[in-house]
């Protein structure tokens, strides 16, 4: 408090943008990479945090990330896409235990 927007660490902004869209009380959120400008300590973090408010809110979230662990931690369900189309959908472990085509598969391991 008493700090200017340009004054705030990365993590704090972050924590400060989440706290204005949950103001709103949306029925959706879209998230789009929000965490990839703090560092990974702070990320951590922000997402267990993140975790835990949308499990208290149960909020439908749309939550877009590179990172499998991420994905894995934020979703009850998890989409693959590739070159803009969706390749698969289902659960975190649907999807690491069955991927549906060589696409996917190497997708999973190059994460």
């Amino acid at each position: 408090l008493g700090r200017r927007a340009g004054q705030l660490s990365g993590g704090e902004a972050q924590r400060v943008s989440l706290a204005r869209a949950f103001v709103l009380e949306p029925e959706l959120l879209l998230m789009d990479e929000p965490f990839s400008a703090v560092d990974p300590q702070t990320r951590g973090q922000l997402l267990n945090d993140l975790s835990s408010v949308l499990a208290q809110e149960h909020r439908t979230t749309i939550f877009v990330t590179h990172n499998l662990k991420e994905a894995a931690q934020m979703g009850d369900r998890v989409a693959v896409v590739i070159g803009g189309e969706l390749k698969q959908a289902g659960t975190p472990q649907e999807i690491k235990s069955n991927p549906i085509d060589a696409s996917v598969e190497k997708f999973l391991k190059e994460l």
